[in-house]
């Protein structure tokens, strides 16, 4: 499969998958935690595959170009093997490392962590799919405590889930987890613009949202097994509760980096275009914005 610029793009069987994700939702997205209320987490993973096929939410898809290469790369060099997928919404991250490298996956030593099980699951049926073997973590990456050293850690937009202490806790356990010559291959988003105010859109964008969510799905109607108006209120639910917490410029990522001796091997800023303008959407969704690529080397 090509995307629009040509770029090949990883098969993922969505329409497949989004039932499996729903239902496992319902169970594994429920977590006990060590003090408050339990979490849960099924608003997101138990409907991010059916926003994907939408189209209305940014994935790893709309940098499939920078993964091909700066992964291919690594792959061609023999030297990546051992690596951790940190923070999954789905397969998606998985499919472009598998695409990326090809033949040379199937020796590949590959963890995949995220915090909820239901990612994880659809990574293992993803990984059985393509006859590779892998090894998951649920739990919160700041908390692991382990002995393993990777060679390449590879995300998709996780840095601005995070909020600017707890990004300098990851940049910490990154490092620690990585062997020395390591890398950390990823995209996150530059607002120059964003606020903590914006954390939670207003009643408009959440409505403007929702409504564009709901004329998606009525062209999927015939093909997708979910009510149009409860993948709308989905999408609602989705942008009100997704909190984000953008860099806003160049020099703050790469301090960030700097400060926990990385080094930048490759770094671009895109404009990465989208669906929706700011006004109509909210984090985590396919807007017109401008992304950082990069791939850092720890010291």
């Amino acid at each position: 499969m090509a995307g629009a610029l040509g770029v090949k793009l990883p098969h993922e069987p969505l329409l497949t998958s989004a039932p499996l994700a729903k239902n496992a939702a319902e169970t594994l997205c429920h977590r006990s935690t060590k003090s408050g209320p339990d979490e849960d987490c099924a608003w997101y993973h138990g409907y991010w595959q059916y926003l994907r096929i939408l189209g209305i939410v940014a994935t790893p898809e709309r940098h499939a170009d920078f993964y091909a290469r700066a992964l291919g790369g690594l792959a061609a060099s023999g030297q990546y093997r051992r690596i951790l997928i940190s923070a999954n919404a789905d397969y998606a991250m998985l499919a472009h490392l598998l695409l990326a490298y090809g033949e040379a996956a199937k020796n590949l030593s590959i963890t995949a962590m995220d915090i909820c099980e239901t990612p994880l699951m659809l990574c293992k049926w993803y990984a059985e799919r393509h006859g590779i073997e892998i090894e998951t973590e649920a739990c919160d990456i700041l908390e692991w405590q382990t002995e393993k050293r990777f060679d390449l850690i590879v995300t998709h937009s996780f840095l601005p889930m995070l909020p600017a202490a707890a990004r300098q806790a990851l940049m910490t356990k990154w490092r620690q987890v990585l062997r020395p010559g390591g890398k950390v291959v990823t995209t996150t988003r530059i607002n120059p613009d964003w606020t903590e105010a914006q954390i939670k859109p207003d009643d408009e964008r959440v409505t403007a949202f929702r409504e564009s969510a709901r004329r998606e799905a009525l062209k999927w109607h015939d093909v997708i097994d979910i009510d149009t108006d409860q993948l709308a209120e989905a999408a609602g639910n989705y942008i009100r509760r997704r909190k984000h917490y953008s860099l806003r410029s160049e020099s703050e990522l790469r301090t960030l980096f700097n400060e926990a001796d990385f080094a930048f091997d490759r770094f671009d800023l895109v404009a990465v275009k989208g669906k929706f303008s700011p006004s109509q959407s909210g984090p985590g969704t396919s807007q017109s914005a401008t992304y950082a690529e990069f791939v850092a080397t720890r010291a």
